[in-house]
């Protein structure tokens, strides 16, 4: 059996799933507050899901978000006054020529909106970005941990 498509659908990465998607979301977000993080991924208006992890080393946090086929100047990052960082951008629709008939595709487009609260350890002052093949990494330094201030006290 041959199946005609001769519209394309835009039904996201997770197709009709989005009920799943919300207790997904959940877990997800119990777990990064689990590590004093938060992530916020459902905005009103943004219909693409941009995937993302997010893990912990001795001196840094990192966040990953793929974000195939979208250029690094259509991407904001931000931290707003909450201590919270702010990654959101588009990803465009891809571009069909005149003379091409689209029968299927999978390919997303839309804005995108994710939010990380920022836990008090980080160092907001020096957070680097960089994308690669794919994937905005974000490192967020921890703070410097405050040695003990030690007073000489002089006997008399």
């Amino acid at each position: 059996m041959t199946q005609q498509l001769t519209k394309k659908k835009n039904y996201g990465p997770l197709g009709r799933f989005e009920s799943m998607f919300d207790v997904y979301s959940k877990e997800v977000d119990d777990l990064f507050h689990s590590f004093g993080l938060s992530t916020m991924g459902s905005v009103e208006g943004c219909n693409y899901i941009a995937p993302s992890e997010v893990f912990e080393r001795e001196d840094n946090y990192i966040i990953n978000i793929e974000l195939p086929g979208i250029k690094k100047e259509d991407v904001s990052i931000s931290i707003n006054d909450k201590k919270t960082l702010v990654i959101s951008g588009k990803k465009e629709e891809s571009k069909i020529k005149e003379d091409e008939k689209v029968y299927f595709s999978e390919f997303t487009s839309g804005s995108f909106h994710r939010e990380f609260k920022l836990p008090e350890t980080a160092n907001i002052e020096n957070i680097e970005a960089k994308s690669e093949d794919g994937i905005l990494s974000v490192t967020i330094p921890k703070k410097e941990k405050e040695k003990p201030k030690i007073i000489k006290i002089n006997v008399t």
